[in-house]
């Protein structure tokens, strides 16, 4: 599913190095140089003790190096599956949640058309998906739009969601500009819902072409030309999403009173 967000840096390199500086045979390695040292302070015989300490921060110096030096790749790249199954396991219980307070109301519109655009977005996403046949451009062009569009529905939901609460302490004439945001924001989410079940079939259409043996570089390009069309729409959808249903909506009520 879709990440709102990209890795942040200093996230990455501080989570790197608390894994290499947090490896158990440096750790626990230090600990014990440090024991040792403090044996050789308040003990007779410092010999042994600071043998054993020089040892244990040697092995803990060493194995830190070592990682940095031969497994910072490894690390990194675990690392960024870590903070990626994190960011997953949040967007799901975003997801999760807006999609519970979304089936407290009666109108159903709105929790099917979300469950919708998971469904499409993991279409897209799945490691079976169509979209692995594609060119890497293309796939990425997809991809992008796809995200972009599912995020703009989901925000413009939850403000619809905010406004909904207000909506049911207003009477029903107060209510009929919230009332009015809110249809508003349905249409534009079900015509995003639309937009992308659109995407993923120019998708499946594209691929097919390329499958097929008779298919020509004519009808490829064809393909291609109707598929970067429904982007095209898929974009203006989304530019639209993020004029309404905004949390401006009830300020704007308020203003005009």
């Amino acid at each position: 599913m879709g990440n709102p967000r990209l890795i942040d840096k200093k996230t990455f390199r501080r989570r790197v190095i608390l894994r290499i500086a947090g490896h158990p045979l440096t750790t626990w390695s230090a600990v014990a140089s440090a024991a040792a040292v403090t044996v050789a302070m308040i003990g007779n015989d410092q010999a042994i003790p600071l043998f054993v300490a020089v040892v244990a921060g040697l092995v803990s110096v060493g194995t830190a190096a070592f990682n940095l030096i031969y497994r910072s790749q490894k690390i990194g790249e675990e690392t960024i599956e870590n903070i990626q199954r994190e960011e997953r396991a949040k967007v799901s219980t975003r997801l999760d949640d807006l999609e519970r307070k979304l089936e407290e109301d009666a109108d159903r519109r709105d929790d099917e058309a979300l469950r919708d655009l998971r469904a499409l977005v993991e279409a897209f996403k799945d490691e079976h998906s169509i979209i692995n046949e594609l060119d890497v451009t293309t796939a990425t062009d997809i991809l992008a739009r796809v995200d972009r569009l599912f995020w703009e529905c989901v925000n413009a939901l939850e403000r619809s969601l905010k406004n909904l609460e207000i909506i049911s302490r207003l009477s029903r004439e107060a209510s009929k500009p919230l009332c009015d945001a809110r249809e508003e924001v349905i249409a534009q989410v079900q015509q995003g819902v639309k937009e992308l079940g659109n995407i993923l079939t120019g998708a499946q259409k594209l691929v097919a072409s390329k499958r097929s043996g008779d298919g020509t570089a004519q009808a490829i390009a064809s393909e291609t030309a109707e598929l970067r069309q429904t982007l095209e729409l898929a974009r203006k959808v989304e530019e639209r999403m993020r004029g309404v249903g905004g949390e401006r909506n009830y300020d704007e009520y308020l203003a005009q009173q």
